[in-house]
């Protein structure tokens, strides 16, 4: 038997910019439009795994990634990131923390929660207001709505720039919208807020802060949560053989997992993991199978054993 190896090739692709499962179905649609690519992207991870035609170039893959509005670069290109092997929280946390999506948004969140609070109070309850408040609400709001927000702004425009339209375009345009006619409003009648309960017209700046600030703490516990799934993932792929002993005319040759193809004879010594699905020739072994089974006992196999 063989596979189809020699006018094919496997890429992987890490992309930043998604956020839902709409993005993940832009990228396969956008790929997949070029002649002959296979696609399959994967949200907590980020990734795109690819199958396109031999010379197909890399930069052809990544403009079609830009042009569904997101970033790409070559798997092999991007830093590593390793993987902690203990599965300790604590451990866990600082790590989540600092990457690079939820490191974004976490000062951001922190600083609308705290401006967020004097403002919405002040714009609700006439027993915090004071002479000239709105001023106040709108200089509060301000950098909750286009610094705070500035993720979601951001998101909008690249959207735009591809003819697209996201969530992000949603968020942007409303808070924006708010924060403008409440600050044109206030332009045109200076001395609206000149007492508490005075004006007869509603100005908006706590909707657009609240707003904005609710959907950072969203966004910001979903990059958390996608964070740890991606590290549970890469710890479950760090389980993988990641080379292979192969039979070669009768002599072992060591090569890549991904390069093993169908028929192909590989030796897996006692307490060892199989680099991919396949069954006992012959011998008999104990090999490791924790991937599948969760089991830190070796498995005991022997010729027909499927593994």
């Amino acid at each position: 038997m063989s596979t189809e190896t020699t006018d094919t090739r496997e890429v992987e692709l890490d992309i930043s910019g998604m956020s839902c499962a709409s993005c993940v179905g832009r990228v396969e649609r956008q790929l997949e439009k070029l002649d002959g690519v296979e696609a399959s992207v994967n949200l907590p991870l980020n990734q795109a795994y690819l199958k396109v035609p031999a010379g197909l170039e890399d930069r052809i893959l990544i403009d079609a990634v830009s042009k569904a509005g997101y970033d790409a670069i070559l798997h092999d290109d991007a830093p590593d990131q390793p993987v902690s092997s203990d599965s300790d929280d604590e451990i866990d946390e600082p790590k989540i923390d600092d990457a690079p999506g939820v490191a974004e948004l976490k000062p951001r969140l922190i600083w609308s929660a705290i401006l967020t609070i004097p403002l919405f109070f002040i714009s609700m309850f006439t027993v915090f207001q004071f002479s000239h408040w709105g001023w106040v609400a709108m200089a509060l709001s301000l950098p909750i709505t286009f610094w705070g927000g500035w993720p979601f702004h951001r998101g909008a425009v690249k959207a735009a720039r591809h003819g697209a339209s996201t969530m992000d375009t949603l968020v942007s345009i409303g808070v924006t919208a708010a924060w403008v006619y409440s600050t044109v409003e206030l332009l045109l009648n200076p001395t609206m807020t000149l007492a508490a309960g005075s004006h007869d017209h509603t100005l908006y700046y706590e909707t657009a802060g609240v707003v904005t600030t609710f959907l950072l703490l969203g966004r910001y516990l979903e990059a958390r949560a996608k964070n740890r799934a991606g590290e549970a993932l890469r710890s479950l792929l760090n389980l993988a053989a990641n080379t292979a002993t192969v039979l070669r005319d009768g002599q072992e040759v060591t090569i890549n997992a991904s390069e093993l193809a169908v028929g192909d004879e590989f030796v897996v010594r006692p307490g060892e993991k199989t680099a991919t699905d396949g069954f006992v020739v012959s011998g008999h072994s104990a090999i490791d199978t924790s991937l599948i089974t969760g089991e830190s006992v070796p498995m005991e196999v022997s010729k027909d054993d499927t593994v």
